[in-house]
C-alpha cells in the first residue's frame, strides 16, 4: 500500500532533523512505531511511524536543511523489515516494539537478514545485548563493521537451542563466557563477541589424530587460533579437518621459510608462491622470510611451512576445549582415541633419532598428558629434560615393535620423508634383521624379549604374532 500527499517540513530538533506529520485521514491507516520507505521528491529513506506531539516521522537533516518550510511531494509505503544507522562499531538497534513482540531477552541470539539494494540477502548472527538507560530499555545487537555509518533494511529471526535432539561432539556449556543456538544441522557459538559456526556432529575418534597434531603445532594461548604444517599432505589434511569442523572460515595462509642461504627474497617468494600454489591451492599467502639465528638451520624446510590462522579467539577456545575432552576420555581408557591422538602428536613433534627410536619434543607444560597416553597404551617411553622447558619423551626400537600393529599405518601418516627415514633405521636394527632375513643373531635379552612377547617361542622360532610382525614390516618397508 502506497500513500501520496505533501506537506511541509518543520524543524524536529537543534541538530536539524525534520519532522512530517501525517493527515488525519492518513494517521488511520498506520501504527505507532510501523516502518515506512519514504520517497520524498527526489529522495528515498526509511523511517518509522512516532508521535512527536502529532503522528508523523523524521526526516534525516542532510534531507531536511534543503526543504525546511517548503511544501513537498511524499509516498509512503510500509515495510515489514526494520531500517537502523550502524554505528561506529557496527551496533544497531531493534525497535522497543519488536524487540517485544519477538519477546527477545538479553544474550538471545538471532538471524538478522540485511537486504542489499542489488535484492541479495547479507546473513548475519549477532547476540542481543539489553542495556537499561533509567525507565529507557535498548536493545543492540552487532554486524560487520564494513557497515559503520549506512543505513541497512534488515529482518531478524530468534535462534533456539535444544541439545535433546543430538548428542554434540562436545558439551558447549564447557566453553566459558558461551552462548549457543541450533542452525539446520550446525551450532553458531557465541564466545567474546566474535561467532564461529560448528558442525557438532564430527565424532572425536574421527578428529583425534588431526588433535594430537593441533597438540603439537597449534597455538593453544593469545587471541589467535593457528596450526602449523610442515607438509603438503598435513597442509591439506589439517585445512579439510578445520572445514569439517568450523563452517564459513576466515582462515589466513601464511608461509614461514628460514632463509639460511641469504638467498634473493623476492625469488624465494616467487618459488614458495608457485610451490604452494601448485601443491595446494591457489589461496592469498602472505610469506614470512626469517634470517637464521643460533641453530635454527637444523629446522630449514626448503619448501617454508605453512601456518593457517584465523583472528577469532572463540576458535582457540573450541580447540582447547576439544583437546581437554579427548583427554579426559584418554585417561578414561579409551585406547582408540589415545593411538590416534598419539600419531596427530608424533606428525607435529615427533622424529626418528640416527638408532630409529623415536623422540617427541616438547615442554614442562605438556609432556604431562603425552606420559598420560603413553602410560594408556602401556608404551614403555623415557622422559628426558634438555633444560628446565624443554622435555624429549623417547620410544625405543623395542616398544615401536611391540606396538607395531597399532602405529604401523598412521605413524607418520602425512610426513613421508619422516616415515621413509623411520623405516629405513628401523632395518638396522639387530631385532628388525633377525625378524626379517634370519640372518642376524640377537643378543640374549632381545631374544629373551622376543620371548615374553610371544614373538617366538622356546625355540626361537617365530609365532604366528612374530610372523605377522615381520609381513607388516616388509609391507611398510616395501611401500617406501
Amino acid at each position: 500500500m502506497e500513500i501520496e500527499f505533501n506537506s511541509n517540513i518543520r524543524i524536529a530538533n537543534k541538530k536539524g532533523t525534520g519532522f512530517i506529520g501525517l493527515p488525519a485521514e492518513i494517521c488511520v491507516k498506520f501504527n505507532i512505531h510501523d516502518n515506512l520507505e519514504i520517497f520524498l521528491n527526489t529522495h528515498k529513506f526509511f523511517a518509522q511511524i512516532i508521535k512527536f506531539g502529532i503522528i508523523g516521522f523524521y526526516v534525516p537533516k542532510v534531507i531536511a536543511k534543503n526543504y525546511l518550510g517548503n511544501n513537498v511531494h511524499i509516498k509512503i509505503r510500509k515495510i515489514d523489515e526494520i531500517y537502523s544507522k550502524v554505528g561506529y562499531d557496527g551496533r544497531i538497534y531493534i525497535p522497543i516494539q519488536i524487540a517485544y513482540n519477538m519477546r527477545l531477552k538479553d544474550k538471545d541470539i538471532i538471524l538478522i537478514k540485511i537486504l542489499e539494494t542489488n535484492n541479495k540477502t547479507k546473513i548475519k548472527y549477532s547476540e542481543i545485548n539489553v542495556r537499561k538507560r533509567g525507565e529507557k530499555i535498548e536493545y543492540m545487537c552487532m554486524v560487520d563493521k564494513d557497515l559503520a555509518k549506512s543505513q541497512i533494511r534488515f529482518l531478524i529471526e530468534k535462534k533456539k537451542m535444544n541439545t535433546n535432539k543430538a548428542v554434540y561432539i562436545i558439551n558447549f556449556s564447557k566453553i566459558p563466557k558461551s552462548n549457543f543456538a541450533v542452525i539446520g544441522n550446525n551450532i553458531i557459538l557465541f564466545n567474546r563477541k566474535m561467532p564461529i559456526i560448528i558442525n557438532p556432529n564430527v565424532k572425536l575418534n574421527e578428529i583425534a589424530l588431526y588433535l594430537g597434531a593441533y597438540y603439537s603445532d597449534g597455538t593453544k594461548k593469545g587471541n589467535n587460533w593457528a596450526i602449523s604444517a610442515s607438509t603438503i599432505q598435513q597442509a591439506k589434511f589439517y585445512l579439510e579437518m578445520h572445514n569439517n569442523l568450523i563452517k564459513e572460515n576466515k582462515i589466513k595462509f601464511i608461509i614461514s621459510y628460514t632463509n639460511i642461504r641469504n638467498e634473493n627474497k623476492d625469488e624465494v617468494i616467487d618459488f614458495l608462491r608457485n610451490y604452494w600454489i601448485r601443491n595446494m591451492g591457489d589461496f592469498s599467502y602472505k610469506f614470512r622470510i626469517i634470517k637464521p639465528t643460533g641453530k635454527i638451520f637444523l629446522k630449514h624446510n626448503k619448501f617454508g611451512t605453512l601456518v593457517m590462522r584465523e583472528h577469532r579467539i572463540s576458535l582457540l577456545d573450541f580447540y582447547k576445549i576439544l583437546l581437554e575432552e579427548i583427554l579426559i576420555k584418554i585417561k578414561n581408557g579409551n585406547k582408540k582415541l589415545a593411538i590416534d591422538f598419539l600419531c596427530g602428536i608424533l606428525e607435529g613433534d615427533g622424529c626418528v633419532s640416527m638408532r630409529g627410536y623415536l623422540l617427541i619434543a616438547t615442554n614442562k607444560n605438556e609432556y604431562h598428558s603425552i606420559e598420560d597416553v603413553l602410560k594408556i597404551l602401556k608404551i614403555k617411553s623415557k622422559t628426558v629434560w634438555e633444560n628446565p622447558d624443554r622435555v624429549f619423551i623417547r620410544i625405543g626400537i623395542l616398544e615401536i615393535l611391540r606396538n607395531f600393529d597399532l602405529l604401523k599405518d598412521k605413524i607418520f601418516m602425512y610426513y613421508p620423508k619422516r616415515r621413509k627415514m623411520l623405516f629405513e633405521r628401523l632395518q638396522t636394527a639387530g631385532v628388525v634383521k633377525f625378524l626379517i632375513k634370519r640372518s642376524h643373531e640377537p643378543t640374549g635379552w632381545v631374544k629373551s624379549w622376543m620371548r615374553e612377547n610371544s614373538f617366538v617361542d622356546n625355540q626361537y622360532n617365530l609365532t604366528n604374532k612374530g610372523i605377522k610382525l615381520r609381513k607388516d614390516l616388509i609391507h611398510c618397508i616395501k611401500t617406501l
